[in-house]
């Protein structure tokens, strides 16, 4: 069975597969796929195209040699073929098949649909025996298979990309503009749509290696996820947690800050370069919860989805401002701890919003991170604010200060004649 095949194709591999690695004593020490022995394929409630998949599938993964449907015909005639083929067992025909085709023993396949609920959801059956002239029909070993028809559940995520990009873009788009019209009072709509379509190709970059990597991350470190019943504070609960933060956020955004660097495109470094590459390399990373969301819940997360862009935006702020004082020529030490601080604070919220989103994708969870995030991120800002304001006020000082000692070395060099013939008249006076 191949890629993107019908649901229930699925369903029957699953069963199929877990069959042919049951052991079957009689025949067989080991799987019964390994048995060498003749056998036939009856079928239930199974349509005849999934009967030949089967059929096929059967074939090409086991070294039973499956008795084709035209030298039934010849061995038991029409109607018998037929009668055996649906699943009728009977033993007459058995013990004839046996006895034409000198056989001490025959295996028997069985498939059969067992539930199909609106077309979606498909559980079927699959089984095996074997029948001997001697001892009758043995002892059947049988599997189950399950599958849910996820086809559609993918086409929104085109969509839930394009708004992404489109909503990210236009608050780069609506700072910068802002920025610019405060700065210059002037405007033209050419400079705007360039502004804007600037905005939505360097988000769109910043998408595209974020949104790839987490993919690969999540599955990469899916060996460390914990068990179902495992609380999530356990040990491991939170190693995976924090490896999932630095794999699918951390990492990705990183790498794609390196090539950024190396593309060198206009505006990037500056603030709100750093803060709209931030943002959407941040949301990007967080791509597969969505995706996820989508194909098990057939649902778009429309406000989730909306909050999810607004918090991007606020890490994103952090990481931006920290980042920019951290690797800029500062020559105050202060700014350099607090950029370094707020590297740490950026990654603890992405570490927070992991962990209500991996609670649960919903409006009240992301609320409920933004209820913590918001006013972290506000705090750095008033902190940083803060800073500057105590930075400008000790850099006046000192010119102050220059200015004084400038003044007063002035007034030294003129006055400094009167002394001078001063303390000489004082000599010639002793």
């Amino acid at each position: 069975m191949g890629f993107a095949d019908d649901a229930i194709e699925y369903a029957y591999d699953d069963a199929l597969n877990t069959l042919f690695e049951t052991a079957y004593p009689s025949v067989q020490r080991g799987p019964v796929k390994d048995a060498s022995i003749t056998s036939i394929l009856t079928r239930g409630d199974c349509d005849e195209e999934m009967f030949e998949i089967i059929r096929q599938t059967i074939i090409s993964n086991t070294n039973h040699y499956l008795i084709p449907y035209d030298e039934l015909t010849q061995l038991l005639g029409s109607n018998g073929a037929v009668s055996l083929t649906n699943g009728s067992n009977n033993d007459s025909l058995l013990r004839a098949l046996c006895e034409d085709l000198n056989l001490n023993k025959i295996g028997i396949f069985k498939a059969d649909d067992i539930d199909n609920i609106d077309e979606k959801i498909f559980y079927v059956y699959s089984g095996f025996q074997t029948y001997s002239s001697e001892s009758g029909f043995n002892e059947a070993i049988f599997a189950k298979g399950f599958c849910e028809d996820k086809k559609g559940s993918g086409s929104s995520i085109p969509l839930l990309l394009l708004e992404s990009i489109l909503l990210i873009s236009l608050l780069a788009f609506l700072e910068e503009f802002v920025y610019r019209l405060l700065k210059s009072h002037t405007f033209s709509f050419k400079n705007t749509w360039n502004l804007l379509k600037s905005k939505i190709t360097f988000t769109a970059l910043s998408f595209l290696i974020p949104s790839i990597l987490s993919f690969v991350m999540v599955y990469g470190i899916s060996f460390l996820m914990p068990e179902g019943p495992d609380h999530f504070m356990e040990s491991s609960s939170m190693f995976w947690m924090l490896a999932l933060t630095i794999g699918m956020s951390i990492i990705p955004t990183a790498f794609n800050l390196f090539l950024m660097n190396r593309i060198g495109l206009d505006g990037f470094h500056s603030l709100r370069g750093y803060r709209n590459f931030a943002n959407a390399s941040i949301y990007a990373s967080y791509l597969p919860f969505f995706v996820f969301y989508l194909v098990y819940f057939e649902q778009y997360p429309r406000v989730p989805h909306l909050l999810m862009v607004v918090l991007s935006f606020a890490v994103g702020d952090v990481l931006a401002r920290s980042y920019y004082h951290f690797s800029g020529n500062q020559k105050f030490r202060n700014i350099k701890i607090h950029g370094t601080i707020g590297l740490l604070v950026g990654t603890s919220c992405l570490l927070l919003v992991n962990s209500f989103i991996l609670t649960e994708l919903s409006t009240n969870q992301m609320l409920n991170a933004g209820l913590f995030i918001v006013p972290i991120v506000f705090g750095h800002y008033i902190i940083g604010k803060f800073l500057k304001r105590q930075n400008s006020l000790s850099v006046k000082n000192n010119d102050e200060k220059a200015i004084l000692d400038k003044s007063l070395s002035h007034l030294w060099i003129v006055d400094s004649p009167y002394h001078s013939f001063k303390n000489k008249s004082m000599k010639w006076q002793y």
